[in-house]
């Protein structure tokens, strides 16, 4: 098929699904009770949905929290893609449950599946177990695909206001009570636009930082690793060199030599990610004994814990860069091709290594070339570890207790 026709069937079906959802949004709009948001004293029960990775979980922290203070007697479910990505939620108190619907694998074909009612069955009948007060919905999807998934969703939902962001060609009808459209996101990060949607509910975010909540088992596990190390009196920095999208990949051997150069002074590295990426960390630790390569040993939150008790985190665009800053570690994050949404943090210990090209920001998974991660030198990374420790933990040893 050539790509003039692909671009023609492909212009068809996106007139397609945007008509299907003007059409909700005009059905939704008929309905008097959905269009005034109840009074705080009534709503009981909230569910919020966002289908990201664990960086968007980590990013959704802020708002999650903003509503719980709005509304201290509701429960909150959590409503995500993978519950790997989103279990460390229910550490907060005012998380009551997470469940997982997977978005990502629905697309518009599946409508001729049996697997896309099945899955699209089980998340409705899930909502309609327990009335709906206010359904918040942060996710901002890339498909137009799953834009008409969410909305069918909320519609059928029996939700009795929900607010979320609208797709930019949708300007004046929505399926929600009130929304925001996703053209309001450029410039903004996606923390702060998720608790722009909140904010239609009139609240005022008292605190916008991102947080990942640790169990008093994830602070022994971290605890009881540095003890049985001897790692009290190092000064202990972790690095994260994988990433689920092979593009923000910068350079193994890069890594390695950064760890040669920090572990000149009797520092120690504590190499974390998952599975996956272990031989990238054998690699790395070849030979130092001052590395330990803790890839896929660890799961998210006892990651997350070694993290803490870290001086500093250097990593990739990926979930751990959001982990460290949500433990509160100085964080430095390589960045290529990634969305600055992602990425516009305004903290002191937070700091950004990136290159400006031109063909970045872009989501071609398959680059060969890596030219954005590649201009960013080892010397330069090394500088900016070593001003974070001057700056943050000068003359500091790991002495973290919990």
């Amino acid at each position: 098929m050539n790509k003039r026709k692909l671009k023609t069937l492909s212009l068809i079906k996106f007139f397609i699904l945007k008509s299907i959802m003007w059409c909700l949004s005009i059905i939704c709009s008929f309905n008097p009770r959905k269009k005034y948001a109840p009074k705080d004293k009534e709503i009981k029960r909230i569910v919020v949905f966002h289908f990201g990775g664990i960086g968007d979980m980590i990013l959704t922290t802020p708002a999650l929290r903003a509503l719980a203070n709005k509304y201290k007697k509701a429960e909150i479910s959590f409503i995500c893609s993978n519950l790997n990505n989103s279990m460390f939620l229910t550490k907060f108190p005012f998380i009551l449950d997470v469940r997982a619907f997977n978005v990502y694998a629905l697309d518009s074909k599946g409508f001729l599946k049996c697997f896309f009612w099945l899955e699209l069955w089980d998340i409705i009948r899930y909502l309609h177990s327990k009335p709906i007060d206010l359904l918040v919905n942060l996710h901002h999807p890339f498909l137009i695909d799953w834009y008409l998934i969410e909305f069918v969703v909320v519609a059928l939902s029996r939700a009795k206001y929900s607010i979320g962001a609208n797709p930019h060609f949708l300007k004046t009808r929505s399926i929600y009570g009130k929304w925001i459209s996703e053209s309001d996101l450029k410039g903004k990060h996606y923390k702060d636009f998720f608790l722009d949607i909140v904010e239609l509910l009139k609240i005022v975010a008292e605190n916008r930082d991102t947080e990942f909540p640790l169990s008093e088992e994830d602070k022994l596990f971290a605890e009881t690793f540095v003890r049985e190390h001897n790692l009290e009196s190092k000064i202990l920095v972790s690095i994260h060199p994988g990433s689920s999208e092979p593009n923000k990949l910068w350079p193994a051997e890069r890594y390695r030599q950064l760890c040669i150069n920090l572990t000149h002074n009797e520092r120690k590295v504590l190499l974390v990610g998952s599975k996956e990426d272990f031989m990238i960390g054998e690699m790395i630790s070849k030979r130092n004994p001052n590395v330990f390569n803790l890839i896929g040993k660890t799961n998210i939150s006892q990651t997350a814990a070694l993290i803490e008790k870290c001086s500093v985190f250097i990593g990739n665009d990926s979930g751990p860069f959001h982990i460290s800053i949500g433990v509160k570690t100085p964080t430095i994050g390589l960045i290529g091709p990634g969305y600055p949404r992602f990425h516009l943090y305004s903290r002191d210990d937070i700091q950004v290594v990136k290159k400006e090209v031109s063909c970045a920001p872009c989501r071609n998974l398959n680059c060969k070339d890596k030219y954005c991660m590649k201009q960013i030198k080892v010397e330069e990374v090394f500088r900016a570890t070593e001003d974070m420790l001057n700056r943050f933990n000068e003359d500091k040893i790991i002495d973290k207790k919990y």
